[in-house]
């Protein structure tokens, strides 16, 4: 179960707590909050429960009520923090193994006024955000098309969460083509990850046939992933 601050619960928080803090936008008119964290560990994140502070966004409504947006919820590397250690996650049976992109989180929420817009976690006004726009913009709504797909999932209460990545985005893996990958969707109300191979939408042909992130039954244990980690290249990790 995942716990989604509401509004007042986001603002209460970063009241309490200067690891974490949100930033204020004026977007065509829109007022848009994104609640964000610095320094933040992972016993910040737990002792508030605070994991979806990671570009958690709130877009005010005409009638004064903030429409909340989620991203992909904070996690960390095994070994990282308390409660990741490997001795925590020695019986945990891993079941699907996703590789970890290495560029830019993504996603488009829609504003107050109905213009969806690109944002990365640290906002809207960066290289990143304006990338995914000029993609956004440059295809058209047939079948498969980001635009598509996008409004599709923004109608029907879904969060796609996309990478972006780029050779001119590089971070440590390098890519030679310019693209938004779909990594994940997440139910907006819940925070439930959906397999993207089983989307439960009514406009599910959409999607067909468009960038997703690969992923695959795992048979191997955190340990063996770990040794794996050592030896290959190109690779920044598995989730």
């Amino acid at each position: 179960m995942f716990n989604i601050p509401t509004y007042e619960e986001a603002n209460a928080i970063i009241a309490r707590n200067d690891a974490f803090y949100k930033s204020c936008y004026v977007i065509d008119g829109c007022v848009v909050e994104v609640f964000n964290y610095r320094l933040a560990q992972g016993s910040d994140f737990v002792k508030e429960s605070a994991e979806e502070l990671r570009g958690l966004t709130f877009v005010k409504q005409s009638d004064g009520v903030w429409k909340r947006y989620i991203m992909l919820h904070k996690f960390f590397n095994v070994n990282q923090t308390e409660g990741y250690m490997l001795e925590d996650l020695t019986d945990t049976k891993v079941v699907r193994t996703q590789p970890k992109l290495d560029g830019s989180m993504i996603r488009f929420i829609e504003l107050s006024n109905g213009k969806i817009v690109a944002k990365t976690k640290m906002g809207f006004d960066n290289e990143q955000a304006t990338a995914a726009n000029r993609l956004y913009d440059e295809s058209v709504c047939n079948p498969g098309s980001l635009r598509a797909i996008v409004q599709a999932s923004l109608k029907n209460g879904y969060a796609h969460i996309f990478e972006y990545v780029a050779l001119t985005n590089r971070i440590v893996v390098p890519y030679k083509e310019e693209k938004l990958v779909l990594l994940q969707t997440r139910k907006e109300d819940t925070g439930e990850y959906l397999n993207l191979d089983d989307w439960f939408l009514p406009d599910a042909a959409l999607y067909n046939g468009y960038d997703v992130a690969s992923s695959y039954d795992s048979n191997l244990s955190i340990e063996e992933l770990l040794c794996d980690a050592e030896v290959e290249e190109d690779i920044e990790g598995w989730v």
